[in-house]
C-alpha cells in the first residue's frame, strides 16, 4: 500500500484584512481515504493499493490554508481551527472535481469568501484549473493536485487583495 499527502507550493505574500478558510467540501465520491480516478465518464476507479495519509477534504484545507498563509502576511492569514478577530473575513470551497479526468488533473469548484464577519456581503467565483499529466503513477497525481491548490491560492490571494480578476465573481 502507497500512502500519499498534499504539499505546499511557495509564492510571495500579498497583504489584506483577516481571512480564515472555514471549510471546504468534496463530492462524497472523492471523500475517502482511497485515491479514486475518473477512467470514463460515469466510471470511477477506486485504488485499494494508494491511499491518503489523511481524509481528504481535511487535507486539502490544511493544505490550501498553509498556501495562503505563504501568500498573505502573518496577520492576515488565520488558522482553520484558531480563534478569528474580530471582522475576519471567512472563506469557504465547495469542489465538485478534483483528481485524474482523462490526461489531466483537474480541480474544479467554487469559493466563497463573506466580507467582515457572519453579517458581512458574500462574493463567489468560480475555478476551473486543469494540469495536463502523461504518468499515471499516483505520487506525480498527488504532486499535480498540489500544484493546483497552489494555483488556486494564488487566485484567492489575488482576488482577496484587489477584488475578482473578471466576471467569476457572482
Amino acid at each position: 500500500t502507497e500512502i500519499y499527502t498534499l504539499s505546499l507550493h511557495d509564492a510571495l505574500p500579498i497583504s489584506g484584512p483577516p481571512v480564515q478558510l472555514v471549510a471546504v467540501r468534496l463530492p462524497a465520491t472523492l471523500d475517502r481515504r482511497q485515491i479514486v480516478r475518473e477512467d470514463a465518464p460515469n466510471k470511477l476507479v477506486i485504488s485499494n493499493d494508494n491511499r491518503w495519509g489523511a481524509p481528504l477534504p481535511d487535507m486539502a484545507q490544511r493544505v490550501l490554508s498553509q498556501d495562503l498563509m505563504l501568500r498573505l502576511p502573518p496577520s492576515q492569514a488565520v488558522l482553520p481551527e484558531e480563534p478569528a478577530p474580530g471582522g475576519t473575513s471567512s472563506i469557504a470551497v465547495e469542489i465538485l472535481q478534483f483528481g485524474v479526468v482523462g490526461g489531466s488533473v483537474v480541480l474544479e469548484g467554487s469559493w466563497s469568501v463573506r466580507q467582515g464577519g457572519e453579517n458581512g456581503a458574500v462574493q463567489r467565483y468560480s475555478f476551473h484549473l486543469r494540469q495536463p499529466t502523461t504518468d499515471s503513477d499516483y505520487a506525480p497525481q498527488a504532486h499535480a493536485m498540489s500544484a493546483l491548490l497552489g494555483s488556486l491560492a494564488d487566485s484567492m490571494a489575488q482576488t482577496l487583495r484587489t477584488g475578482p480578476p473578471d466576471s467569476h465573481a457572482q
